[in-house]
C-alpha cells in the first residue's frame, strides 16, 4: 500500500532515495551525492520540504514531488 507523507516527516535519505530512483533509468546518468542533492534542490532550486511530498511503499521510498 502506498502512503504519502510530507517531506518534513521523513529522513533526508528517504527523499534522496526516491529522487535517485526517479532518475535511475535516464539515458544520461545523474550521479549526485546526497549532500549535493540537498544543497541544490533545497537551496537555489527553491524547493522546501514543507511543500514537498514523498510516496512510500511500506518503508521504501518510491516517489517524490519537490515543491
Amino acid at each position: 500500500m502506498i502512503n504519502y507523507q510530507n517531506c518534513t516527516d521523513v529522513e533526508t535519505n528517504q527523499i534522496f532515495s526516491a529522487f535517485t530512483k526517479g532518475f535511475s533509468d535516464y539515458f544520461i546518468k545523474l550521479e549526485l551525492p546526497e549532500q549535493a542533492f540537498v544543497e541544490r534542490f533545497f537551496g537555489p532550486e527553491g524547493n522546501c520540504r514543507g511543500y514537498s511530498f514523498i510516496a512510500l511503499d511500506g518503508k521504501s521510498a518510491v516517489g517524490v514531488i519537490l515543491g
